[in-house]
């Protein structure tokens, strides 16, 4: 028996019409003009309006909180050839623990040097890695009048990843003491 009508790949019967594809001139344009296509918001958002009394608090200008200063190692305070890394870890006297190991040698600048070294070996989120460098940069920044014409290379191991920070920091004062103890004697 012949099938009638709309049937779609089974044979069921489909409830659809054949819609013409001509606009009618009578009908309205549908689409907005371009000037109103893509509204966005205003470049400054509008706060929401306040609830409660309106007084208005204002800090005066020794109250007021200033920015805070960059006091990170300047470029000069780091070593950043793989030459000087590798004069270091050669030649350099070394101290280390569970969380880092530091290499020493004696430079004739009037300044400390750093180098780190921070595996993925250490940690594979680049999260972890980046806050034991910060520690370290500032514990350095810290104790630079004492490591004074050194070169140093701190590397860490993966027990610093997990350490806490009061840990991280108690473990490099040591670095520091035994260094400027029996390594800057040396050289």
């Amino acid at each position: 028996r012949p099938i009638r009508g709309k049937h779609n790949y089974l044979g069921a019967a489909t409830n659809e019409k054949d819609i013409s594809t001509k606009r009618n001139k009578t009908q309205t344009q549908a689409r907005l003009p371009c000037t109103h296509a893509y509204g966005r918001r205003p470049r400054r958002a509008q706060r929401p309006p306040r609830q409660g009394p309106h007084t208005v608090e204002r800090l005066s200008k020794l109250t007021r909180a200033r920015p805070p200063s960059r006091e990170g190692l300047p470029k000069r305070h780091r070593l950043l050839r793989s030459s000087a890394f590798s004069v270091v870890l050669r030649q350099g006297c070394r101290t280390r623990d569970r969380c880092f190991a530091v290499y020493v040698v004696a430079n004739a600048l009037p300044h400390v040097r750093l180098g780190l070294v921070v595996s993925r070996k250490v940690s594979l989120r680049a999260v972890v890695r980046n806050r034991l460098k910060r520690h370290i940069r500032e514990s350095v920044r810290r104790h630079q009048q004492a490591l004074v014409g050194l070169d140093l290379v701190v590397v860490a191991h993966r027990e610093a990843a997990e350490a806490e920070a009061r840990r991280l920091r108690a473990s490099l004062e040591r670095h520091w003491t035994d260094i400027v103890g029996k390594c800057k004697r040396s050289s």
